[in-house]
């Protein structure tokens, strides 16, 4: 796993440096929109390597976010260091960093999502690539959309974009999500909601939800209030040292459930069978901070 961590160390180095010249290029020459009507709500824990990448991606984007809320939940390393001298050199684009103390991602997503202020509100993880396009493509897809749909959901690739393999994961997401209509096909690095719904059914919230899968209940609730839109043109590049997760996630035989399981048992299976058997496992939110490429 060292390998692979290096590897996306020095890949996400010359994003930083790419993003910073692409921001740059786009201001001089009037391309960046500042209006779009979204909230990026960024939970990071110890992400100091990883982050300001992720953050200049976020900057470059064609449809700029109207606000970047950073959540530094009690980080040991010089990431919001970092992220506050990024933020020093776009005064025209409103970047908060706040603190969350609690330990779990689940924590500082409940204080992220006050200080939502716009119409949707997009969850994006610190070691994510978001191509320019990202925010561009997710608002138009929801205006195209029926009214009923209350988010777009990103499928991540772990490889360069045009490259097969990212072919290959764009292709097996979109396919699942026609097949599996009333499921999540993709985690918290990139998931869009209408501000409006994501408020309807309570938002993040530790008293419904306290374990792992978070990104998963959430769509749970807010299919209740409409339909969730893919599209092949919505992904971002995720990192590939978090394939190796599977002590803070579900089996196989729970996630085969969560397939076949349909969507009028979902509350069952969500808040009897998967609660049960996380909370045996003792995998409640704050096992996310589990980083075992970092050991």
């Amino acid at each position: 796993m060292y390998w692979q961590t290096t590897k996306w160390a020095a890949i996400m180095n010359v994003i930083n440096f790419a993003s910073g010249q692409e921001i740059r290029r786009r201001r001089e020459t009037g391309l960046v929109r500042q209006s779009g009507p979204v909230t990026v709500i960024l939970p990071f824990f110890n992400e100091a390597k990883f982050i300001p990448a992720t953050l200049n991606s976020l900057l470059a984007q064609r449809l700029c976010p109207t606000r970047i809320v950073l959540v530094d939940n009690a980080s040991t390393d010089d990431g919001a260091a970092l992220c506050r001298a990024i933020a020093a050199k776009f005064r025209d684009i409103e970047i908060i960093i706040v603190n969350a103390a609690r330990p779990g991602k689940l924590y500082a997503l409940e204080v992220g999502q006050n200080l939502i202020s716009t119409e949707y509100v997009a969850f994006c993880d610190a070691d994510t690539f978001y191509p320019p396009q990202y925010f561009e493509t997710a608002l138009n897809l929801l205006d195209r959309a029926k009214s009923n749909a209350v988010g777009a959901l990103a499928v991540g690739v772990t490889a360069p974009e045009n490259s097969p393999q990212a072919r290959r994961q764009i292709d097996r997401t979109i396919l699942a999500s026609k097949i599996f209509t009333k499921q999540c096909h993709c985690g918290g690095f990139g998931q869009i909601f209408r501000t409006r719904d994501f408020r309807a059914v309570g938002g993040y919230d530790s008293a419904i939800w306290p374990f792992v899968l978070e990104d998963h209940e959430i769509v749970h609730r807010l299919l209740s209030q409409g339909e969730i839109v893919y599209d092949e043109n919505l992904w971002c590049e995720t990192s590939p040292r978090r394939s190796d997760r599977k002590n803070v996630s579900w089996s196989r035989v729970e996630q085969l459930l969560y397939l076949l399981t349909p969507f009028e048992l979902k509350r069952w299976f969500f808040y009897s069978l998967l609660a049960g058997s996380l909370r045996s496992r003792r995998l409640s939110n704050e096992a996310l901070r589990e980083q075992p490429w970092a050991a």
